[in-house]
């Protein structure tokens, strides 16, 4: 069973799972995410090895899905992020009511800058974030599906 650490990932993993992959805030701590677009993200813990599940926002960009590293602005990177990077192989998304496995990538410069903008837009709290984090530069991931298939 993947595991999360914190109550308020535990609240938002069971919404999203209650109402096919919305978030319909049925509870207080998840009730803030309301009508956020998130995904799941499966990942393999990078020292304990054990499946980590994070709900993570997103965007939809033809076949790919792009997700931001923020950790809330924090002075370094969240855990999932390290995960993606040392078990690449072992990603996969739970998006509505499907699981698929994904090929994760950190985008950098212009290609970088152009989705982070574009998911500021969305969730414009990422530009707060940014100012928080500095100098970490958040990272912005790319997720396609591993069969290639549009999402």
């Amino acid at each position: 069973m993947p595991q999360t650490d914190q109550p308020l990932n535990q609240d938002i993993i069971r919404d999203f799972r209650e109402n096919n992959g919305h978030i319909r805030g049925t509870s207080p701590l998840s009730e803030p995410f309301k009508g956020v677009q998130l995904l799941l993200l499966h990942t393999r813990g990078a020292h304990s090895g054990l499946e980590r599940v994070n709900p993570v926002a997103y965007l939809a960009d033809e076949n790919r899905l792009l997700i931001i590293a923020s950790d809330a602005g924090g002075p370094k990177h969240p855990a999932w992020f390290r995960n993606v990077l040392v078990h690449p192989e072992e990603v996969s998304v739970e998006l509505g009511t499907e699981t698929f496995a994904v090929r994760a990538k950190v985008l950098e410069g212009e290609e970088r800058e152009t989705f982070f903008q574009r998911m500021s837009a969305l969730f414009p709290v990422f530009l707060d974030y940014q100012q928080k984090a500095y100098p970490r530069l958040i990272p912005v991931v790319e997720l396609i599906r591993q069969t290639g298939e549009l999402l």
